[in-house]
């Protein structure tokens, strides 16, 4: 799979001395500081880059970033009938935005079941990969850990393995835990898999289900450095 070429990688002094076993999170960290350092240069280079992928324009700046992704904006844009195109000009001091059609704020269409997860999953997976792509193991590991999920539930029940993954995705964009940190969401397992409460409802398709985030906050990764 093609990636975005990225520039030399470099972290503070600070960062460099922190002993972090793990090369994969070393590797991410690094090319999580660098984005950071201008996420509108590095949009830039994804859209712009001959093997550019199909995914919404203004989700491109998340993935960067490390932030959570909504499945449910993802699944929208993939069924969607207009556009989703955006630039910028920068003249002087100030940055003019020109958009054509519309920006997808709020999802359309929503995940409901195991088939339209896995469609969504997989784009967000490749816009992943265009950007962090030595995260290709962890990904396919978590895509098959949720699938069996999914294949262990009866139907009316998917709605279970959807809070599961929400959980555990809004829980990683929130950490430096790996998707396939399983023993570190535990608790969500239990909460959300074994031991539901409430209703059958997706909580991670609706926003406004009890004790559920709002995925239009703008939730990212924190560095947590002390417990790296």
């Amino acid at each position: 799979m093609a990636h975005c070429p990225r520039a030399k990688l470099e972290l503070p002094a600070p960062y460099t001395l922190l002993c972090i076993s793990s090369p994969q999170l070393q590797l991410t960290l690094k090319l999580k500081w660098n984005y950071h350092l201008n996420p509108k240069a590095g949009k830039a280079k994804i859209v712009n880059h001959l093997r550019c992928l199909i995914f919404p324009d203004n989700l491109w700046t998340d993935v960067l970033l490390g932030c959570f992704i909504d499945l449910n904006k993802v699944y929208s844009r993939y069924y969607a009938l207009d556009t989703n195109y955006q630039s910028s000009q920068t003249i002087g001091d100030f940055n003019i935005s020109f958009a054509n059609g519309s920006n997808i704020s709020k999802p359309v269409k929503l995940i409901k079941m195991n088939g339209d997860w896995g469609i969504a999953f997989r784009q967000m997976k490749h816009a992943i990969l265009f950007t962090y792509s030595h995260h290709s193991e962890e990904l396919n590991k978590y895509e098959e850990y949720i699938v069996g999920q999914f294949t262990g539930v009866v139907v009316s029940q998917h709605s279970r393995v959807l809070n599961l993954d929400w959980a555990i995705r809004l829980h990683e964009s929130q950490s430096n835990h790996l998707l396939t940190s399983f023993n570190a969401f535990s608790d969500l397992i239990m909460t959300h898999l074994i031991n539901p409460q409430g209703s059958s409802s997706s909580q991670g398709v609706n926003k406004h289900a009890k004790g559920v985030a709002d995925p239009n906050a703008p939730v990212c990764r924190h560095w947590n450095l002390g417990n790296a």
